[in-house]
């Protein structure tokens, strides 16, 4: 128990003035609190408000994307094959490479045939089988053959060979056999 003789006027009123300046501070810890907390709800909306619209907008990509690749996959592709555009992307490749081409030569007359992927027909096609002959170093021709595995047209590598030309610095003569397909004009 307090005592009797700290409930003088004066300690009564220390006590009132300390309550209210508690009750003050206590205010003022509370505004501060909730004016920080009002600001960062506020900012989780507006981020929240963000995603929702990157999501959408996401969305909306992906969905073009699909537009565009169901589109391209119907469209007919954009190389329909041929020695003409065979011997210039081959001639490009070899370049990059720093493989020298002396000679693309068609070798006989094409062959017409019915080309099937899988159960999938893909029409008509003339099978142009093409000489390529050239030097360069082993290294690069071994990168130029890489990029026949996978060529973006349709060709198939039938056969090759490859003798030295200079064992000092490893260059290399190379003679491929290839077939190369173009679609069959609808006459």
């Amino acid at each position: 128990m307090i005592s009797a003789k700290y409930y003088t006027p004066e300690n009564v009123d220390r006590a009132g003035k300390a309550r209210i300046g508690a009750g003050v501070v206590a205010l003022i810890i509370c505004g501060y609190l909730i004016a920080t907390s009002a600001i960062s709800m506020r900012e989780i909306w507006s981020a929240n408000k963000a995603l929702r619209k990157e999501k959408s907008a996401v969305i909306s990509i992906k969905r073009d994307a699909d537009i565009k690749r169901n589109r391209d996959a119907s469209e007919p592709l954009a190389s329909m094959g041929g020695v003409e555009s065979f011997a210039l992307a081959f001639t490009c490749w070899a370049k990059l490479d720093g493989v020298s081409v002396e000679s693309i030569v068609p070798e006989g007359p094409p062959a017409a045939s019915q080309i099937t992927l899988g159960k999938v027909k893909l029409g008509s096609w003339n099978a142009n089988k093409v000489r390529v002959r050239g030097n360069g170093e082993f290294t690069s021709l071994t990168r130029l053959l890489e990029k026949l595995r996978n060529p973006g047209m349709p060709i198939q590598l039938d056969s090759f060979s490859i003798e030295s030309a200079d064992s000092r610095i490893g260059k290399v003569n190379y003679n491929l056999l290839l077939t190369v397909y173009e679609k069959a004009s609808a006459s």
